[in-house]
This record gives structure tokens, C-alpha cells and sequence, in this order.
């Protein structure tokens, strides 16, 4: 374990948070140092597989926000493509775009002919000539791998070139994407792809309706087998603070009732009577 890249890591951490205006506490310190471990492990000499890490907690920790300037931190040191970030919602939504593109570039692909293995429809066709036997078995060359399915296909070309792969507010509440997830860690792992993941929720909680929970287990079991699984627990939701200098879903605040003193102290005032729409539902 190297001391510099370590520190160089905790301190680019801490020099975001410190752009922000505020301060890690002692249980995002600690995780920081365990994050830090990671991208030693990942950035140094690689003699054994490498574990990732499952960071769950409540939400408000600032789990999303302390993972991600982490990767922000690493992605920079390591060669384009190696580190990938990607939420939960636009995974599922990627994989089953690119299901879709390989299932209808099959469909789009040469077909055989009547008689030659394809559909007959009930029509009769003429008898074809008897194949001439090949050569000996032991002189045949082996015969090719088989393509993988459309599924494991799409998989594959969200994960090439990946070393890491960040899946940010991880959840599952479909029995689809229970298995999608399964399929994806299973190959990711595989393949030696490192997996760091944060989550409002354990591992053993996902998917939590009764009836369906056995369909995520495998996927639970890759997550245990493969990943540090750390709580980020704490007393303070960042969230109740307001979100002065702060981006995405930490950015604003909520006004109530949203008087004209609590405006005035963030430096707002209420929009102009002819300013204002009504947004009508049906």
C-alpha cells in the first residue's frame, strides 16, 4: 500500500468537500479512508483480485457525494473509459436499449432458406442431397465459440474497457432488473471489473416484497462474495442543512410556508404576479 497515493487521494477529497463549504465528518472520514485503500489497490500493482465496496446508509449521509468526488479523484489518474459512473436508472435503461438493438440486429440478419433449416409452413420440400461425411474426427478444427445471447451481448459492451464500474443509488424493486443486475455482476466479475456501489439500502434488503425476494439473491450473494459491504451510519441528514454551494440533488432548499423573510435570506424574492404559470393536471 503506497502512503502518497493514499493521502493524494483523501486530500483531493477533502479539497472537494472543503470547495463546497463544509467538512467530513468522523464516519465519512473513515469510509474516506477505505475508499482511499480502494484506489491504492486498484491504481497499484495488482497481485490478487481486488474488492470492491458497498457503502449503504440512510439517506442524507452524503454516501453519493463522497463516492463520487472518490471516483472523480481516481478516474483522473487511470486511462480513459477504465473508470465508469452510471446510476441505477440509466443502467437499466442502457441495458435494455441495447437488448433491444441486438435482438433486432438478429432479426435483421440473413435468414435461412425453405428447406434449407428455415420455416416450411406447412408446404413440402424437396429432399436435399446427403452431406458427404467430413474429415476424421481428431482433424477437424475445433468448432467456434458460440455467440453469446443478446443479454450477454449488451452486457459486454457496457463493460469493455472497464475497470472500475460505479453503480450510484443502487435499488431494486422489478424482478427484471433483479436478474438483469445478477447477469451484469456475474459477468463483471468475470471479466475482473471492480465494482463499487452505493445504496440506500443493504444488500439483503433489495428487491424486499416477499414474494420476489428470492429472485435477487444470487445477485445479493455476487455483491457479499465480491464487495466490502460498509454502513455509513451517523446521526445528521446533510439534506435538513440547505444546499448553499451545492450541485444536483443536494443543490436548493424547501421554503415553508415560503414567506417573503425566508426568501429575503437567501437572497430571493417571490416572482412577479405576470411571471407566474399555472401548471393545470388533468
Amino acid at each position: 500500500m503506497t502512503r502518497s497515493r493514499l493521502d493524494r487521494t483523501r486530500r483531493a477529497v477533502e479539497a472537494a468537500a472543503s470547495r463546497e463549504g463544509f467538512a467530513l465528518d468522523a464516519d465519512q472520514s473513515a469510509l474516506l479512508d477505505r475508499l482511499a485503500r480502494l484506489g491504492d489497490e486498484l491504481t497499484g500493482s495488482r497481485r490478487r483480485p481486488v474488492r470492491g465496496l458497498y457503502v449503504w446508509g440512510p439517506a442524507g449521509r452524503g454516501k453519493s457525494w463522497l463516492a463520487g468526488a472518490f471516483f472523480a479523484a481516481l478516474a483522473a489518474g487511470l486511462p480513459a473509459g477504465a473508470a465508469e459512473r452510471v446510476h441505477v436508472y440509466d443502467l437499466f435503461r442502457a441495458l435494455h436499449a441495447a437488448i433491444h438493438a441486438q435482438r433486432v440486429s438478429a432479426l435483421a440478419g440473413p435468414r435461412p432458406a425453405v428447406g434449407q433449416g428455415g420455416p416450411t409452413h406447412g408446404r413440402r420440400t424437396r429432399p436435399t442431397a446427403p452431406t458427404p461425411p467430413g474429415p476424421p474426427e481428431e482433424s477437424r478444427e475445433e468448432s467456434p465459440e458460440p455467440r453469446p445471447g443478446a443479454v450477454d451481448a449488451a452486457i459486454d459492451d457496457i463493460l469493455r474497457g472497464t475497470t472500475l464500474l460505479y453503480l450510484d443509488e443502487l435499488h431494486l424493486h422489478d424482478t427484471g432488473d433483479a436478474t438483469l443486475l445478477t447477469r451484469l455482476l456475474r459477468r463483471a466479475f468475470a471479466s475482473g471489473v471492480v465494482v463499487l456501489a452505493t445504496s440506500n439500502d443493504e444488500p439483503g434488503t433489495l428487491l424486499p416484497n416477499p414474494l420476489w425476494h428470492h429472485v435477487a439473491e444470487p445477485g445479493i450473494a455476487l455483491l457479499r462474495a465480491h464487495l466490502d459491504v460498509v454502513e455509513l451510519a451517523g446521526p445528521t441528514d446533510y439534506r435538513t442543512l440547505g444546499g448553499r454551494g451545492r450541485g444536483g440533488f443536494a443543490a436548493g432548499a424547501w421554503f415553508r410556508p415560503g414567506t417573503t423573510a425566508q426568501l429575503a435570506d437567501r437572497g430571493l424574492v417571490a416572482p412577479a404576479h405576470g411571471s407566474r404559470d399555472t401548471a393545470a393536471g388533468s
